[in-house]
């Protein structure tokens, strides 16, 4: 009947997660403000990003060396409004907030291919190969574009603008997330919805495992979910007292291991978790350092990696962080 009893769980439960926070081992900075966009390359040894400042460059890691500016018009900083890796890390995308898409080669630096995007594009994911991209617009549509040679492939249609997609690294199927409320996956092959979660929410981050096996899905609510591509359920609830704790940081990044074994989440505020998927809990949690500590500044994690002993993040703020 009353909250009060819930306090001191919600107390305990607070304790219990700054005890076990670590901070991040080191962080440089990528961006002299921060970010539009940004993307890892899967090995997490390639970093793109559009600043704010400065438009849109790719960095070599570990050396944090920046190889190339990649602007969408000699002159001009390009406002970037979406970045991916190919699953070989031999190609990117970029795309800007005048539609123009570009197919670049992270190995020369040099544009593969200039294209008009279908509408304004909100996100990008692309075929391990890089010969397609899954394109989400801010009309009710996602995409499937042949990069390389021009052309839509097909259309899967929501309600609302869609906010975020993702492609199985098998490409099998596709994931979009929706003002809708909707995440819908679909077979990439015949378009046909293979399934279509409600999650009360605007959703606002997928992604989906190397062998198509898991779907993460996370909503503006903060509810966040681990389906299972096949049947359909519920593996794993991310952030299970979502619901009676009120709303809490929103979840707006998330990447599964090659192995399907693990995953890494990141949030509005900082925060970043990895997530063991056979024992379902959160086995290591970090929150990310803010450029001026005094200022309470919030910092979206935009993109993250798996390394070989480690893990990278690019928050919002225009610095790359290395967890262990």
């Amino acid at each position: 009947m009353y909250p009060f009893p819930k306090l001191p769980i919600i107390i305990l439960l607070i304790f219990l997660m700054i005890g076990c926070t670590q901070k991040e081992e080191k962080f440089w900075e990528l961006a002299i403000v921060g970010n539009t966009a940004s993307a890892l390359s899967p090995d997490g040894q390639l970093a793109m990003i559009g600043s704010i400042n400065h438009g849109g460059s790719l960095w070599r890691l570990p050396a944090y060396e920046r190889r190339f500016n990649w602007n969408h018009q000699e002159g001009v900083f390009s406002y970037l409004v979406a970045a991916a890796f190919s699953g070989n890390n031999e190609l990117a995308a970029t795309a800007d907030n005048l539609q123009t898409l570009v197919l670049w080669s992270s190995l020369t630096g040099e544009p593969q291919a200039f294209w008009r995007a279908p509408g304004d594009v909100s996100s990008i994911a692309l075929s391990s190969d890089g010969n397609n991209a899954l394109l989400g617009l801010l009309d009710n549509r996602a995409i499937l574009f042949n990069i390389k040679n021009g052309g839509v492939e097909r259309t899967y249609l929501h309600a609302d603008r869609v906010n975020a997609v993702a492609m199985s690294g098998d490409g099998v199927m596709v994931l979009s997330g929706s003002d809708d409320y909707t995440a819908k996956l679909w077979d990439t092959a015949t378009g046909k919805l293979l399934h279509n979660w409600d999650m009360g929410n605007k959703v606002v981050a997928v992604s989906l495992s190397a062998n198509h096996r898991f779907a993460f899905i996370a909503a503006a609510n903060s509810i966040a979910q681990v389906r299972d591509t096949k049947t359909g359920n519920l593996v794993y609830d991310v952030n299970p007292h979502a619901e009676w704790m009120g709303r809490g940081p929103t979840l707006v990044s998330a990447i599964f291991s090659d192995n399907e074994q693990k995953l890494l989440t990141g949030t509005t505020n900082r925060e970043i978790k990895l997530h063991d998927l056979q024992q379902k809990k959160v086995i290591k949690h970090w929150q990310v350092s803010r450029r001026q500590a005094w200022k309470p500044t919030g910092v979206a994690i935009q993109a993250l990696a798996f390394g070989q002993d480690q893990f990278y993040a690019i928050g919002s703020n225009g610095l790359m962080y290395v967890l262990h």
